[in-house]
């Protein structure tokens, strides 16, 4: 049910791994010759190297934006305080 969660919430945010930096999938032929530890652990290091890449794609997507964002209200709320300030000097005149 996790996995079902996790795919929801990249097809939500509209993220998806590129295939091509990740381990590819066992073809059935390979999965044949090996032995079942080493398909658990080639699994393993796929799993990881898919978390890996999909949290610097969340970083440089998500959060780059989340960050504009704060910088952006920042400068706008000091631009309002500027324009405050210049009207209570020129009322207090």
């Amino acid at each position: 049910m996790a996995t079902v969660d996790n795919r929801h919430n990249q097809k939500e945010r509209g993220l998806s791994v590129n295939q091509d930096k990740i381990l590819p999938k066992l073809t059935s032929e390979q999965r044949v010759s090996m032995c079942e530890e080493d398909k658990k652990a080639y699994n393993a290091r796929r799993l990881k190297q898919y978390r890996k890449e999909y949290v610097n794609m969340y970083s440089n997507e998500v959060l780059k934006k989340e960050r504009a964002n704060k910088k952006q209200e920042k400068q706008e709320a000091l631009i309002f305080y500027q324009q405050y300030k210049e009207k209570q000097a020129q009322i207090a005149v």
